[in-house]
């Protein structure tokens, strides 16, 4: 009986193969009818290093973040890319870049950026360089949601726009921070 089970399951499966085989033949003749080419992935890989260029080159330089500091004036603007707000970044090939946090402070923080999708990259920061940069101590069991919220904000997903001269952050989907370029 199970035997009998088993071969009516199989042979009524039986079309849903052909049909799965039919769409997977035909696949390449399709994408290369829509796209020119059944190479899609080469053709994505083209575009991602082409919109990398783009969005990473000439990134290198010191930022602030204007729309936190609300700078209107040129003195104010000078003063604050010499202060703790300035932010540096280093591109780091064609899919990363680095953001130092607190240049001129001594204690910097590292936030590497690695491109996922589009304008959309990843972002970390190494959690002990982190609390030693914010003075927080881990092994205090009163500084835990502070460290526990630190170290959520310092890795996520960030999307990236580039101007002439601003850059635009937005991470984990918040409020975007604009940048603008002191050099």
């Amino acid at each position: 009986m199970r035997l009998v089970a088993c071969l009516c399951l199989v042979l009524t499966a039986a079309p849903a193969f052909a049909d799965y085989r039919t769409i997977m033949t035909a696949l390449p003749e399709v994408l290369k009818e829509v796209y020119g080419s059944a190479d899609v992935s080469k053709q994505d890989e083209d575009y991602v290093r082409y919109y990398n260029r783009y969005i990473l080159d000439g990134i290198d330089g010191l930022y602030v973040p204007i729309s936190f500091l609300g700078i209107v004036d040129q003195a104010k603007f000078k003063q604050a890319c010499d202060g703790p707000a300035a932010l540096k970044i280093t591109r780091q090939g064609d899919y990363r870049f680095t953001v130092t946090e607190n240049v001129s402070g001594p204690r910097a923080v590292d936030y590497v950026y690695v491109y996922r999708l589009g304008n959309t990259f990843s972002y970390s920061a190494d959690p002990d360089k982190l609390l030693k940069a914010r003075g927080l101590p881990p092994d205090d069991a009163r500084a835990a949601p502070t460290i526990a919220s630190q170290l959520l904000a310092a890795s996520g997903i960030a999307t990236v726009f580039k101007t002439a001269d601003m850059l635009v952050f937005q991470h984990n989907l918040a409020k975007p921070i604009v940048y603008a370029r002191c050099d």
